[in-house]
């Protein structure tokens, strides 16, 4: 099996350079040029080949990627779930004006119970006020009640210092 390799290498190699002799001859000849721009023009379409290819591959990728998306978005937002979705959305706003509606007797009731509040605030004050000069009205009247008790008990010491002393002076 080595040998027939080693054949075979033998005869490539030989094509090798009867293929590069022939290029040689090939290239000394006008034909030559003509085929060496051949050549450059078929590497730069093979290039562009090349590119072309690649930029399929990538354009293929996105659209994989986009029709992915695609395919998502129409799940998510088939008719039927918008329906459903427009439902929640229903529900919801239903629930805010309940809650809203809610809110606001909770902030008449608030507001009805601060009133109420001051309302007592004022009238406890105004109570107050009047039980505080009924107090003094009353301390007025004890003390005068008191200033005439001591005027009637000077009186009537000095009554009774004076029968005193009319008695001892009698006596």
């Amino acid at each position: 099996m080595t040998n027939s390799l080693i054949k075979e290498m033998k005869k490539i190699e030989q094509y090798n350079a009867n293929r590069r002799a022939e290029i040689a001859s090939i290239m000394m000849s006008d034909l030559a040029a003509e085929i060496t721009e051949q050549q450059q023009e078929s590497l730069l379409l093979y290039q562009e080949i090349n590119r072309i290819i690649k930029r399929k591959k990538e354009v293929e990728k996105e659209l994989t990627n986009v029709s992915e998306q695609l395919d998502t978005a129409n799940q998510q937002y088939s008719e039927e779930n918008l329906k459903i979705a427009l439902h929640k959305v229903s529900m919801l706003e239903q629930e805010i004006a309940s809650q809203e509606q809610r809110n606001e007797k909770l902030r008449a009731q608030i507001e009805e119970a601060e009133e109420e509040k001051s309302r007592a605030e004022i009238e406890s004050d105004e109570n107050l006020q009047k039980q505080v000069a009924l107090l003094e009205q009353k301390i007025q009247a004890e003390q005068e009640t008191a200033a005439d008790l001591d005027k009637e008990i000077e009186e009537t010491k000095k009554k009774y210092d004076e029968e005193l002393q009319k008695i001892q002076s009698e006596i």
